[in-house]
């Protein structure tokens, strides 16, 4: 990113990046400064950052109650796995996934839920739903729109720091593909946002959803979701859990 060039994101874990991180490509920056808002701390100062959700009839940038973060091992590839190397960078958007020809599933979603019943809604590319409040009143939990992100979990094994080239969501293990072999643990997150009593999700929308000449939104809501991620995980300790975990048997991280 650019300072001024890009659009409200809501950043999460390592709380070193900003616009100026990792414009020296000799040095990562993410790895050994900042520390994190997740558990873990310095085990794990990987940085995580989405657009900003915005309540349209406010104006207000809505702020989420939690984000859940996982590394599962992906189905069919138990004994495989490799650690992130150093500088790995991932960016997933609709353009990656409609390239890899898998369909919307849980990739890229937005979906209505409920903290206590587990009430909730199919997961829908876009535009955003329209998710109702129901006030969390006694025995009722409180209703939320989830955004889930997965992404890209095979590599080539060439510059971590070039996504576009070198990494690629699949809908099968990566030993079966013919030049991304290399697996990685399989990274989904999901960031959660509350709506209290009265409330609803008609006229959210995404900070990136917006033309910055016009300040009209570009298409339907949410279409613009994206997902960044920087790794900091501690080598050691990512070793230890791809090793144990991972490559063993189907465990969360």
């Amino acid at each position: 990113s650019q300072p001024g060039a890009a659009h409200l994101h809501m950043f999460f874990g390592n709380s070193f990046i900003n616009a100026y991180s990792g414009q020296d490509p000799n040095v990562n920056d993410v790895l050994n400064k900042g520390g994190s808002t997740c558990n873990g701390d310095e085990l794990n100062r990987s940085g995580y950052w989405v657009p900003a959700m915005i309540d349209g009839k406010t104006g207000d940038v809505r702020l989420p109650m939690k984000i859940l973060v996982y590394y599962k091992q992906y189905s069919g590839s138990v004994g495989d796995g490799v650690v992130y190397p150093d500088k790995m960078r991932m960016v997933i958007d609709k353009d990656t996934l409609h390239a890899a020809h898998l369909p919307t599933g849980d990739q890229l979603a937005f979906m209505c839920n409920n903290e206590w019943n587990g009430a909730r809604s199919n997961f829908s590319e876009y535009p955003i739903p329209n998710c109702v409040g129901n006030g969390a009143a006694m025995g009722q939990g409180i209703s939320t729109l989830e955004v889930n992100v997965l992404l890209q979990q095979c590599w080539n094994g060439q510059d971590p720091t070039n996504y576009k080239a070198n990494l690629k969501l699949t809908s099968y293990p990566c030993k079966y593909d013919a030049t991304h072999t290399k697996q990685l643990p399989n990274l989904q997150y999901k960031i959660i946002y509350p709506i209290f009593g009265g409330e609803n999700t008609q006229g959210w929308f995404l900070s990136s959803d917006v033309d910055p000449m016009t300040y009209n939104l570009k298409g339907p809501s949410g279409e613009t979701n994206h997902g960044d991620w920087w790794s900091g995980w501690n080598k050691q300790v990512n070793q230890e859990w791809v090793d144990n975990c991972n490559k063993d048997r189907k465990s969360v991280v």
